[in-house]
């Protein structure tokens, strides 16, 4: 793993079970797996522990569990701070959080556009600029943080209801319809 990931987020937020891959045998079995119909996924992901062990990305490809990828997500929630902690200096973190694909950048908002609609996207997270096109358009706030990874894992961080969620599965063919429900149901359940 990266020595700087280390010494500047994992170990400041303790993130101890997240890492780019698994070598404890006990540790490999938690590892979840794809639903059925995502067996066309299984070779590049569920194998991902083996198969591609030394690869090291900045962007995407680590393992984490529940507990861990709630911390990282309570530090988004305050400011880029943990337990009183500054982790993320306030202007990397404005810069991690504000759109840079605006509507003057020329990315086309089409039916392609990854982020979604009424989105734009930050450095890391795609960041709510306004309610979209859809009607009733989706819950959450203006300034709402996103992310999503291929096999699903789905955090959404909305700092004016001064709350975060994470949402950990393995079905790329099936997350955008689970994430959307998920979505729904938790801020239906704010409401009552």
């Amino acid at each position: 793993m990266l020595q700087y990931e280390k010494d500047n987020l994992l170990g400041p937020l303790g993130m101890t079970d997240t890492t780019f891959y698994v070598t404890d045998a006990a540790k490999k079995k938690l590892i979840a797996k794809p639903m059925p119909k995502d067996s066309d996924f299984r070779v590049g992901f569920l194998g991902y522990a083996d198969v591609v062990a030394k690869w090291e990305s900045g962007g995407g490809g680590m393992v984490t569990t529940m507990p861990d990828f709630a911390k990282f997500t309570q530090m988004i929630l305050d400011g880029g701070k943990f337990q009183g902690k500054q982790i993320i200096s306030p202007k990397s973190f404005e810069l991690m959080t504000s759109d840079h694909i605006g509507r003057g950048s020329g990315v086309q908002r089409d039916f392609f556009y990854f982020p979604g609609d009424g989105f734009g996207f930050g450095l890391g997270f795609g960041v709510r600029t306004d309610a979209g096109n859809a009607k009733p358009p989706p819950p959450g706030s203006l300034g709402e943080l996103k992310w999503d990874g291929a096999s699903g894992c789905y955090f959404v961080v909305d700092r004016k209801q001064d709350m975060f969620f994470v949402l950990l599965q393995q079905t790329p063919s099936e997350r955008q319809r689970i994430q959307k429900t998920v979505k729904q149901l938790i801020y239906e359940a704010m409401e009552n």
